[in-house]
């Protein structure tokens, strides 16, 4: 009996044995498994700006002091209230000091900053892209991206993608880091590239990102307005250019301070304004509650600076003052542009 007891005891003990080692083996697996998951949500990969040397200086301690002069010429009080702005994105030489303005108007700091830029080059019919990079690089120094946030808004696969070629070379989001790197100094950025998008498409883009912003979250709509001559096909107008083409502006901006993005985009449509960040507007007008105040900070065009009207961008900033209240994530769906699902 007692032989009997210790065979059925030494199993016993094997077996506990071969249980408790394919369990450790399994516990290290799985730790290699989610240490190589996190290395590889970890690793570094940057983008750097195609931008520096033409658009900007490539050297930066030239480019810091064209920049810190811009703002210290900027005469206006800063504001602590600001959750939103319309920037200019043409070469620095044209628009940097209007953008200036409005970037100084800033009373305090953002963990996030999400810039909203049309895509120029590349179709993307009711689409929206983001990069899937850690950084991007600018003269001046890298910039982590929210890629937590960039996540979120892949899961929305139908209407948010992530498309490298969008973000090659397009200016209309890159131009505006390094302004925003002298200003803020600090934050996280999400770059996205706006394509060709519906009424559909915008107002599921606005209920998206609004549902994942928080009141530490600064949105900037890249934007130039009209774009005038032959040279952008559309001059419809011949006397009094610059009169004109400020009236034209003008209106697009009355609708848009009226926070009122059918009315914008209507009134884009009738004049055939050349405002190339009209969905973007649109997007972020979506986004606004009625209590949000929007103020015009600066406006000038490239004519006015140069002298010649023959070709000519016009460039205005606006900010827009109030909180992010906190709203409604959606959950993800793989359904029609306009298809949306709270939770």
């Amino acid at each position: 009996m007692d032989g009997l007891r210790m065979k059925r005891r030494d199993k016993i003990c094997a077996v506990t044995l071969t249980v408790l080692l394919v369990g450790m083996i399994v516990a290290m697996l799985n730790a290699n498994d989610a240490n190589s998951s996190n290395s590889l949500r970890a690793k570094k990969s940057v983008y750097r700006s195609s931008l520096a040397g033409t658009w900007y200086p490539d050297d930066p301690e030239e480019l810091r002091k064209q920049l810190q002069g811009f703002l210290q010429e900027a005469e206006i009080e800063p504001m602590s209230d600001i959750m939103a702005l319309i920037l200019p994105h043409a070469g620095y030489q044209y628009s940097g000091r209007t953008a200036a303005r409005a970037l100084k108007a800033l009373g305090r700091s953002y963990k996030r900053v999400i810039v909203l830029g049309p895509s120029h080059r590349v179709s993307l019919p009711d689409q929206l892209s983001v990069p899937q990079v850690s950084h991007f690089e600018t003269p001046l120094g890298q910039v982590p991206l929210d890629r937590d946030f960039i996540r979120r808004l892949l899961e929305h696969g139908s209407l948010f993608k992530s498309k490298p070629i969008a973000h090659q070379g397009e200016h209309s989001v890159q131009i505006e880091l390094p302004l925003l790197q002298v200003q803020l100094q600090a934050f996280q950025f999400v770059p996205i590239v706006v394509g060709q998008c519906s009424l559909p498409a915008i107002e599921r883009a606005a209920v998206i990102l609004k549902g994942l912003i928080d009141d530490q979250t600064l949105v900037v709509v890249s934007t130039d307005f009209t774009h005038f001559g032959n040279r952008f096909g559309y001059a419809p107008f011949s006397e009094d250019i610059p009169g004109k083409l400020e009236e034209l502006d003008m209106g697009a901006y009355d609708r848009i301070a009226a926070l009122d993005a059918p009315a914008f985009l209507q009134y884009q449509a009738e004049t055939e304004a050349t405002i190339c960040g009209r969905v973007p507007i649109a997007i972020l007008l979506t986004m606004l509650d009625a209590s949000v105040q929007a103020q015009r900070i600066d406006y000038t065009t490239s004519g006015a600076l140069t002298g010649d009207f023959a070709n000519s961008v016009s460039y205005l900033t606006a900010v827009f003052r109030g909180t992010w209240p906190g709203s409604t994530v959606v959950a993800p769906s793989d359904e029609a542009p306009g298809a949306l699902t709270a939770t």
